[in-house]
């Protein structure tokens, strides 16, 4: 009978050596029978044949399809067998606790190969790294391949495993920054593998910009982009609406024969924003292609449609989709959103009524129905459909509190929470509140909630929270976050985010900064933190510590967003400090970010309130340039930074051009142009704009200062003085800058008694005056005496 030797090897062996039980073993590692493996050694330890390192080394590799366990035990028991283990012996044996995730265990054999003054490999790393990578231990991956580096035996492999732990944990940053290190400090190419793994962190963070820096790494490299990739790509392209780029993208791909997968194709329709036409092309290519779109691509389209108002084009799409039976509730959503937008509220009712026709009042489609009503900010319609619920669940009620929300009913949501008394409505409508500046309703709600012993939840703090500090309810807001900490609740920093924010509309920047320092130390800052912290330290006195916080970005590893952006160029424009605005603004692209009218509009006003009116307008054309439509805002930063330089017809010039711009003038636009018109010493025009302004709104106490400080400048004391008188009888409020300017029109107009008379009539009115008033008719007393 064949011994288990001559089984495996298919042939007699009449006197066996160490070598055939090897050949055998190593057999077995081929088969995947690592039971048999073992049975193998301990017939050779029978025969009394001596394990040599080689064929212990082999049952090793043999023993890693049983577990983790067995590979280590075999190196346990070597010196009992007789066999010193050598490096490769250790590195099958980490590479065992690897794949099944035993970072710890990997780490301590690594240990003890260098106890036994054996030198790790790159081999041994690139598993040890891997290790750490397959149980997310992302710090200890590192730790490992910093190991690696120090002693010049880092390899793709290893970069790739650590990449891989950094995506675990969701840390791009990191994961960037080791691809950077690769080529800078270790020589290394990166391959197609490791790009890929770079590019799946990103796209799980949602960095989109650097998905596309990567993707375009690959051409640079020399590498051939796969599915993964270019479906990252389009899908970036996407969150960008970049559809030109997502078509070219697609195209591409199919050019090499792969198919981008439903996510990217819808990622592909949704770049298409408001180009409806296009997105509709786009499922038309699809059709011809064999594609069959679905809803969620469908649904993009219907979106794009209703951003432009082209609710019929949404109708039809719709009835094609129904045609298909194909539609959900958000199918209908946007299709009634469509129809609200351009007005067309029977269409929008009737769409309601269509969806309804086909669900049963009992049925979850019904409790969908109201939740396309929420987000069509139909309430009305809404309620209507809870009532015919005959026992609402809590989501339908959360769902018609939420399209009262949407619609700015928050009373409505109020009622709903009451009647409800269930924590999820209650939240809903403290977040009605929250978007409606309720901040008293809100607490009044959260006391409620208390009252009925439904505990509120985390949710239920930051709405209240955020809705005091819309409120600018401050003191209620902090007592709030105390009484949240003492809660039994999960702190995130959504509730302390709600806090910060509540103390910027207070412009408690001393308040801001503490809780910030608070969220730092328990490491759970973000972008939003600091970009409330900075918004907070607006003025003077707090401006240093806003670009401090900027500045301190980069090393807390937070990537600024655009708002980041905009709140620390809005802290230069409070401090007129231009050029550390420019500065910012160009810094924008760099960090792979698309300025928008908001930001340009606060780097306008830094220059306006320097009047530096060259940058301005320089600034205007350069936003035009970008395809960026100017607001009001915009344009009145332009007007004032010419005001402010002396350009007062180009001033009047800009002010002359809203209108073609399809912007209607506010007060502060006049106001801004009659004050560029009185500095240009043209009071009359001034004046004219003023009669403008109160044909059209109400006129505010500077707009008239604006013209009578062109008034006082050109000696037309008169002119000033009825312009005073006018002002009193229409019964606006004391000002005591017109009145100093009106005394100083009056004094240089050698009208001395006047100003006199002027200043006790205001003196009879107990109306306080400041020691400018006095300085002024005093100076003017005294050049005629």
């Amino acid at each position: 009978m064949a011994t288990r030797l001559e089984q495996v090897l298919g042939t007699q062996v009449s006197k066996p050596n160490i070598f055939d039980f090897g050949k055998a073993v190593n057999r077995c590692k081929k088969q995947r029978k690592w039971a048999l493996a073992l049975q193998l050694l301990d017939d050779a330890e029978e025969q009394l044949l001596a394990l040599d390192v080689i064929t212990l080394t082999t049952a090793l590799g043999a023993c890693i399809g049983g577990g983790w366990q067995q590979p280590l035990a075999l190196l346990r028991d070597a010196p009992q067998r007789a066999v010193d283990p050598n490096m490769v012996t250790y590195n099958i044996a980490i590479s065992a606790c690897e794949r099944f995730g035993e970072w710890q265990q990997a780490l301590l054999l690594l240990g003890d190969a260098e106890a036994a003054a054996l030198a790790p490999t790159v081999v041994s790393y690139g598993a040890a790294v891997g290790a750490c990578a397959s149980a997310a231990a992302w710090r200890e991956a590192l730790g490992q391949l910093g190991m690696a580096r120090e002693r010049r035996l880092p390899s793709v492999i290893a970069y790739t495993s650590a990449v891989a732990a950094c995506e675990r944990a969701g840390e791009w940053q990191q994961a960037l920054g080791l691809l950077k290190d690769l080529g800078e400090g270790d020589g290394l190419r990166p391959d197609a593998f490791l790009l890929n793994a770079v590019v799946s962190v990103c796209e799980k963070t949602s960095q989109w910009p650097e998905v596309l820096g990567l993707f375009t790494r690959f051409s640079e490299e020399g590498l051939q982009p796969d599915l993964m990739t270019f479906n990252a790509a389009i899908v970036a392209s996407g969150h960008g609406g970049d559809w030109r780029s997502a078509l070219e993208l697609l195209a591409a791909a199919e050019g090499r024969g792969l198919r981008p997968d439903a996510i990217a194709r819808f990622a592909a329709v949704r770049a298409c924003g408001e180009n409806w036409q296009q997105a509709l092309a786009l499922v038309g290519d699809f059709q011809q292609r064999g594609l069959v779109p679905d809803v969620a691509t469908y649904n993009a389209v219907l979106i794009a449609c209703e951003r432009c108002a082209e609710w019929q084009q949404g109708l039809a799409l719709l009835g094609s989709m129904q045609e298909k039976k194909m539609g959900d509730a958000n199918t209908f959503a946007a299709a009634m959103r469509a129809c609200r937008d351009a007005g067309e509220w029977p269409s929008a009712l009737e769409l309601l009524e269509r969806f309804e026709a086909h669900t049963q009042p009992e049925s979850l489609t019904r409790t969908a129905a109201i939740g396309a009503c929420a987000g069509a900010a139909l309430w009305e319609p809404a309620l209507g459909l809870l009532r015919g619920l005959p026992a609402p669940r809590p989501e339908a009620c959360a769902a018609a509190a939420s399209a009262c929300g949407a619609a700015g009913e928050w009373q409505q949501a109020l009622g709903l929470a009451l009647r409800s008394r269930s924590l999820l409505c209650c939240n809903t409508a403290l977040s009605a509140c929250e978007k409606s500046g309720a901040g008293v309703p809100a607490l009044l709600l959260l006391a409620e909630m208390l009252r009925l012993e439904l505990e509120p939840s985390a949710v239920s703090y930051n709405a209240a929270i955020s809705a005091c500090g819309s409120a600018q309810l401050l003191p209620e807001a902090l007592a709030l976050l105390e009484e949240f900490r003492l809660q039994d609740l999960q702190k995130d920093v959504i509730t302390y985010n709600s806090a910060i924010s509540a103390c910027e509309k207070a412009s408690a920047w001393p308040e801001a900064l503490g809780l910030l320092a608070e969220v730092e130390e328990q490491q759970m800052a973000d972008a939003i933190s600091y970009n409330a912290a900075i918004s907070s330290c607006q003025g003077a006195t707090n401006y240093q510590a806003a670009l401090g916080l900027f500045r301190g970005l980069d090393s807390k590893a937070v990537q600024p967003d655009l708002v980041t952006f905009d709140a620390v160029i809005t802290a230069c424009q409070t401090v007129s400090d231009w050029e550390q605005a420019l500065v910012l603004l160009k810094e924008v692209p760099r960090r792979g970010l698309k300025p928008n009218i908001i930001t340009y509009s606060a780097a306008i006003s830094a220059c306006g309130n320097a009047a530096e009116w060259t940058s301005a307008i320089q600034l205007l054309a350069e936003a035009e340039e970008e395809q960026l439509q100017p607001n009001l805002i915009t344009m009145n930063a332009a007007i004032s930074a010419c005001e402010g330089g002396g350009e007062w017809q180009r001033s009047l010039q800009i002010f002359e051009e809203l209108a073609g711009r399809g912007l209607v003038p506010s007060v502060v636009s006049f106001t801004a142009a009659m004050s560029a018109c009185s500095s240009g010493g043209s009071w009359a025009k001034a004046l004219k704009l003023l009669r403008q302004l109160e044909a059209a709104q109400q006129p505010n106490e500077m707009s008239f200062v604006a013209v009578a400080a062109g008034m006082a400048s050109s000696g037309e004391w008169q002119q000033a003085l009825a312009l005073w008188e006018e002002y009193q009888r229409r019964g606006f409020p004391q000002n005591t800058i017109f009145c100093n300017t009106v005394v100083s029109a009056c004094g240089e107009g050698e009208q001395w008694q006047l100003s006199l008379d002027l200043l006790l009539q205001q003196q009879q009115q107990q109306v306080e005056l400041d020691s400018c008033s006095y300085q002024l008719a005093l100076r003017h007393f005294l050049s005629r005496h």
